[in-house]
């Protein structure tokens, strides 16, 4: 929010000013973007494709293309690459949650 409106404790605003606030954010701001997971800027992920293309266009003239070697690596591909390979956990039931709830609140992870 501070970078549309200028606001750097969004927690001191009333809830629903703050909440009509970040409605309008635009998808681009760091709140969306944080929100849902995309790492970065629309124009920063175009900026990237052009560039990979340009790259490949730029080796096809090689004679490591002719032989099939030396592609340039996708800095797109790169940058969308996730980085956090965390393993998820789903649960078949509310008692299998609690369960796990209850080992991380006590700090027994193990067992």
């Amino acid at each position: 929010m501070a970078e549309t409106y200028h606001v750097l404790n969004w927690r001191e605003l009333p809830l629903r000013t703050a909440a009509i606030l970040a409605g309008g954010l635009p998808a681009d701001s760091r709140t969306c973007r944080k929100l849902s997971g995309v790492r970065y800027r629309s124009d920063t992920v175009l900026m990237a494709a052009i560039l990979d293309e340009l790259r490949w266009i730029v080796w096809s003239k090689t004679k490591a293309a002719g032989k099939g070697t030396k592609a340039p690596k996708s800095l797109l591909g790169q940058m969308l690459e996730r980085q956090d390979r965390k393993k998820l956990t789903g649960f078949d039931t509310p008692e299998a949650f609690e369960k796990q709830r209850k080992r991380i609140i006590t700090g027994d992870l193990n067992g």
